[in-house]
């Protein structure tokens, strides 16, 4: 259930409250043997002034007393989801690269700079 092939395929749904300090997360998660099945639901609860999980459960599994490996794949893939650098933190990729501005400062005709054209080249 830790493995991120499974926890990212399996997450359907994914539902964010922030109140106070704390930060609710539901989801709706595919069971991984019966995939047809109903979606486990599944509830992280986070403080996050003190970075401490206070609860996390699985409400439709039976394992879900002892600790199921919904809620730990659930767990793992928010992990994962804040490590990523936010979309803003990212430097775009569609900017022009600095080596596209090379030569761009010549003064007058660039052309002139590289030398005259031959005139008896054979095409």
């Amino acid at each position: 259930s830790s493995r991120a092939s499974y926890g990212d395929d399996a997450i359907s749904y994914v539902q964010l409250k922030r109140d106070d300090k704390l930060c609710t997360v539901k989801c709706k998660i595919c069971p991984e043997h019966k995939v047809h099945a109903k979606l486990y639901g599944c509830t992280l609860v986070v403080d996050e002034e003190e970075d401490i999980i206070i609860s996390i459960q699985c409400h439709d599994c039976v394992a879900s007393k002892g600790g199921c490996k919904h809620a730990i794949a659930f767990l793992m893939w928010v992990h994962r989801r804040s490590e990523v650098p936010s979309c803003t933190a990212i430097e775009c990729y569609w900017k022009k690269s600095k080596l596209s501005r090379v030569g761009s400062s010549l003064k007058g005709d660039g052309q002139k700079c590289l030398g005259p054209v031959p005139q008896n080249v054979q095409r």
